[in-house]
C-alpha cells in the first residue's frame, strides 16, 4: 500500500518507520528514514521517537546518538521527554549507566517517571545498586 501511494508525507513515513521498528525490522526502519530524507520530506518529532525506538530495540547506541544530535542540530527540533527517555533506555540497556545518568541530569526540565523507570530497569539489569537507589527515590 505504501509503495503504491501517489504521494507520501511525513505522517505516512512515520507510520511505516514506527511499524517496522516495533516489529523488529529496524533495518527497514532506517532505510525508510533515509528514503524519506531523499524524498525531500523533513522529519518531525514523531519521526525521531520512532527512529530512536528502533535504535533501542537493536542496541544501536552510536546510531541513536547520531539521530538524537541530528534532530537538534540539523533539523532544529527540540528534544521532548520521549526522546530523552529513548536515549536513557538505549544507553542503559547497553550498560552505559553513567552516560544515561548524565542524560537525565542534562535534561532541560524535570525528568518524568518514564525516564527514571528506564534508568531503574537498566540498573537492575546491570546490577548498579547506588544508581538504582537514586532512580527509585526519584520515582517515589
Amino acid at each position: 500500500v505504501f509503495d503504491r501511494m501517489p504521494e507520501r508525507n511525513v505522517v505516512s513515513f512515520n507510520s511505516m518507520i514506527k511499524g517496522y521498528a516495533q516489529h523488529g525490522d529496524v533495518t527497514e526502519a532506517f532505510l525508510l528514514y533515509q528514503r524519506m530524507l531523499d524524498s525531500g520530506i523533513a522529519p518531525n518529532n514523531v519521526t525521531f521517537v520512532a527512529i530512536l525506538s528502533a535504535c533501542v530495540h537493536c542496541g544501536k547506541v552510536t546510531e541513536g546518538q547520531r539521530y538524537f544530535n541530528a534532530m537538534k542540530e540539523t533539523f532544529k527540533i527540540e528534544p521532548e521527554a520521549e526522546h530523552y527517555s529513548c536515549m536513557i533506555d538505549l544507553l542503559g540497556r547497553a550498560g552505559k549507566l553513567e552516560e544515561a545518568e548524565r542524560f537525565i541530569d542534562a535534561m532541560p526540565y524535570k525528568p518524568g517517571p518514564v525516564a527514571w523507570a528506564a534508568l531503574l530497569g537498566a540498573c537492575r539489569k546491570h546490577k548498579s545498586m547506588a544508581l538504582a537507589e537514586r532512580a527509585a527515590k526519584e520515582l517515589m
